[in-house]
Order: structure tokens, then sequence, then C-alpha cells
């Protein structure tokens, strides 16, 4: 199939729909991400659905659902300032999953995502939607426990997900 004069496996425009439906859904469930470290905080736990594409099926799909994820969900009720500053660290993180997955283990591609926090944080803060004066210990402690608690969930998913479908991905 062709889109934009490129050619895509059917498989592949599955797994980024079911990928970016995924990284939505995920976004509109504040229940499940409030931050134990930070009160009023929130985790960006879907933040994992986009390394865990590049790990698992490349960078072109880690970038695009990066892209299109966070686009989508900064349009959704959960959208938001963030989300929409968000898009393009989350593309380059889902990208960069995928190009470390190719050169090193899925451990190493995980850290991908301590990346997407730190241009997050370098594109909020050049947006003015944060101040060097808001970052203080508890916010780099919560960022932390964040960044921990992704690497060992995405881990733990791409290795459950190998484990009943093999590693053919």
């Amino acid at each position: 199939m062709k889109i934009l004069n490129m050619n895509v496996a059917p498989a592949n425009l599955i797994r980024f729909f079911v990928l970016v439906i995924l990284y939505v859904l995920l976004g509109n469930i504040p229940q499940i991400q409030q931050n134990p470290v930070i009160s009023d905080a929130t985790l960006a736990v879907n933040m994992i659905v986009i390394v865990i594409a590049g790990i698992l099926y490349g960078r072109n799909i880690g970038l695009t659902v990066g892209l299109f994820g966070t686009f989508f969900n900064a349009l959704s009720p959960a959208g938001n300032a963030f989300e929409f500053a968000a898009i393009v660290p989350h593309a380059i993180m889902g990208w960069a999953s995928g190009l470390l997955k190719e050169n090193t283990n899925s451990f190493w591609a995980s850290l991908a995502i301590v990346l997407g926090h730190l241009l997050n944080i370098i594109i909020f803060l050049f947006a003015g939607l944060v101040t060097l004066s808001g970052i203080d210990n508890s916010f780099w402690y919560g960022l932390a426990f964040e960044a921990i608690l992704g690497v060992i969930s995405i881990n733990l998913i791409v290795f459950i997900y190998r484990l009943i479908c093999g590693k053919k991905n």
C-alpha cells in the first residue's frame, strides 16, 4: 500500500493506529497517573507507548506514533499546552528508541524515555510553560521516579510481548 509515495505494510499501518489510539486512551485516564512524589502532578504514562513502538517496530513507527499520538492527545479532552509542546520531543523520542534498538538492546533503547523527558523540559522552558524557578528538588525527584517507572514498565511490556508473540517484530 502506498501512502505519501511510500510503501507501507498493512501490518505497520495497523500497529500505528493501535498504538496511537492506546497513547490517546492512556493520556485520558487521569486516575492511573497520580505522581506520588509531586502532589497534583500526573505521570505521563502514555509516553511509554511511544518508546515501546520504537523498540518493537522500528524508528519510523516510533516517530509517527510519537508525532500523531501526541498530536491527537493534545486535541483530546486531556490536551493542553504541554501536550502540544511535547509533539516534536515525543516524535524524536520514538525515533530515538527505534534507532537505539537497532544498535543496542531493549534496555538501552528504553532509556529514550529520559531523552523525551529532557526534550520536554527544554521545550516547556522555551515555550514559557515552565520557569527555572519552578524547577526544584521535588520536580527532579518526580521526574526521576517517572523515568525509572517508565524504563521498568517498557522493559517489562517488551519482555511480555516477546514472550507471547515471539521475536518476530
